[in-house]
């Protein structure tokens, strides 16, 4: 169970795989990422690396609230101040584009994680 991310189907239909994305723009992103993606590469006989895209730590600046049983994919907006990097969530709907723009990567909290305190150390998958 992943959020943002429904509805989401895969289905083969003559022999050739049919994907059906969210339709809202963020969670449409998320699935293609986290699903899509791999399984073209594995289509075509190359191996998809998750590592390949570039991460970096940062601290969150507020608390997190997620519901145990699902991954939550959060948009933040990161920040350097001297050498420490900061994660600064961009609430709203997966509808708007606009937390898009502003977001610089994304979080994942854990599927049976109910959530992060601010300070808490996280990996931010950047764009």
């Amino acid at each position: 169970s992943v959020k943002p991310g429904k509805p989401t189907i895969l289905a083969i239909a003559d022999n050739r795989p049919i994907f059906g994305l969210p339709g809202h723009p963020v969670s449409a992103m998320i699935i293609f990422d986290l699903f899509v993606r791999p399984l073209i590469s594995w289509l075509q006989g190359r191996e998809y690396n998750y590592s390949s895209a570039k991460e970096i730590e940062a601290e969150l600046t507020c608390n997190m609230v997620s519901d145990s049983g699902r991954e939550d994919y959060v948009r933040v907006f990161v920040y350097k101040e001297g050498e420490k990097f900061y994660a600064e969530p961009i609430l709203g709907k997966s509808g708007l584009i606009s937390t898009m723009v502003r977001a610089s990567g994304l979080i994942k909290i854990g599927l049976n994680i109910e959530g992060l305190e601010k300070g808490s150390k996280v990996m931010v998958r950047l764009f």
